[in-house]
């Protein structure tokens, strides 16, 4: 294991592209569902701010997080890896995020073998610096990560011992402590998850049991280190689950997966604060058409679950579901992409939730913020897309972030909002000789 004081600059892994930034624009006293893409969108540069309705610059002492000012700058856009690895091109880049800072995993081959690295980015200033997380011939794959405590703990599988199996590792101070093992049955362990829920860490991954290799999703309490609490819980759910992922929830957690069968539905299972099953899962999606990208933010007094969806079996959407404070889905699933030229399709989305205490400005303080892979029609670039929803996830703005080169495959975009009520957004684009895995910064200040 080696530590990188920084990730290469340059060409090489800092993308310092010198691109005017979109604003996001808000009115957020009603909201117009307008939107503030292309040539029409405020402007704002590292040396000046120009728009088109001739404002002045934001008071230097101005502290509020105000969504009028929500912006991707040149210098904030990050290549964090790349290899010529496409057999898989849906991987992920996770994202944690702590009170000033985030924290990015992904599987980069390294001479050969795909290994698991790590990248701590300051949520408004500083370069990112990298870690190597595992080592060694194995092949390691699908990170995972989550915050606790103001430290982190990371989860993957690799096949060092035998089978596949899950193992978990803290990162404290900058520094990977002890490599913890998690799973020890016989068969191929896949797809953990992590988060944060208190001084503990809650774990899901997918196990192969049995002569028919039936695929059993489980859960498990950790420690902050990663040491096994109590007992793991199955979770009773379609043998076809594809990734789950977990999501913070008041008193534990929330589990929502995809089943990739002839049902395709999102389900979503509450879990208590041991990491245990509460009720049975509730279904967010209407019909069944999930495309398997699902994503949950909540407070202790609502929420909002995202999806993908393919309508008609060949247009891709992003759909939204309320829930309420303990995670049940309440009102109806509607569409969040496709509202303006309707013929506009979205997917891979991400969801993160707007509070009033991370000081957002006066009317848009409170409401969620989501992000996806947009694909307009009429031969235009794919992009990635924010949109601003209020309290109740209605639309209040959208904008095409200035982001350039986005592919139009790569796994699930990854949105995060730290206790600065700074946001980062991460995801992997899918070239044709080579996976890129990216990260950009979003100003909110």
């Amino acid at each position: 294991m080696t530590t990188g004081a920084a990730l290469r600059t340059g060409s090489a892994l800092i993308l310092a592209l010198a691109l005017a930034p979109s604003t996001l624009g808000c009115d957020c006293g009603g909201g117009t569902g307008g939107d503030d893409a292309g040539a029409d969108a405020a402007r704002v540069t590292r040396d000046a701010y120009v728009d088109d309705t001739n404002e002045v610059p934001p008071d230097a002492v101005h502290v509020a997080r105000d969504p009028d000012r929500c912006r991707v700058e040149p210098g904030d856009i990050y290549l964090l890896g790349s290899d010529d690895d496409t057999a898989t091109s849906e991987r992920i880049v996770d994202v944690a995020a702590n009170a000033a800072e985030f924290a990015a995993v992904w599987r980069e081959r390294v001479e050969g073998i795909a290994q698991i690295r790590m990248a701590r980015i300051p949520s408004t200033a500083g370069e990112p610096s990298a870690l190597e997380l595992t080592g060694g011939a194995a092949l390691h794959d699908e990170p995972t990560i989550a915050t606790v405590d103001g430290q982190y703990l990371v989860a993957w599988r690799d096949n060092s011992e035998s089978d596949f199996e899950i193992f978990a590792r803290p990162v404290v101070d900058g520094a990977p402590g002890e490599i913890a093992r998690l799973t020890t049955r016989a068969g191929n362990d896949a797809s953990p998850s992590l988060v944060g829920v208190g001084s503990s860490v809650i774990a899901s991954w997918i196990e192969e049991r049995g002569a028919e290799l039936a695929r059993v999703p489980v859960t498990q309490l950790l420690s902050a280190t990663g040491a096994a609490s109590g007992a793991t819980h199955d979770i009773s759910a379609p043998a076809t689950v594809q990734r789950p992922t977990l999501s913070p929830r008041d008193g534990g957690a929330m589990l929502a997966y995809t089943e990739s069968g002839t049902t395709r539905a999102v389900s979503l299972q509450r879990l208590d604060g041991s990491g245990a099953p509460t009720g049975t899962p509730d279904v967010a999606s209407t019909e069944n058409n999930a495309l398997g990208d699902v994503d949950v933010g909540l407070t202790s007094a609502d929420g909002a679950a995202v999806f993908s969806t393919l309508i008609s079996g060949v247009r891709r959407q992003v759909s939204i579901r309320r829930l309420d404070g303990t995670g049940r889905p309440n009102y109806a699933e509607y569409p969040i992409s496709g509202l303006d030229t309707g013929s506009e399709q979205g997917d891979s989305p991400s969801v993160a939730r707007l509070r009033e205490a991370v000081g957002w400005s006066a009317g848009c303080r409170d409401g969620y913020a989501v992000a996806y892979r947009s694909h307009p029609t009429g031969g235009a670039d794919t992009v990635l897309r924010l949109v601003l929803l209020d309290a109740g996830t209605a639309r209040v703005r959208a904008v095409d972030l200035a982001v350039p080169d986005i592919s139009d495959r790569g796994g699930r975009v990854t949105l995060r909002i730290a206790g600065d009520g700074q946001l980062l957004v991460a995801w992997t684009d899918a070239r044709s000789d080579r996976v890129d895995m990216r990260a950009a910064r979003i100003r909110c200040d």
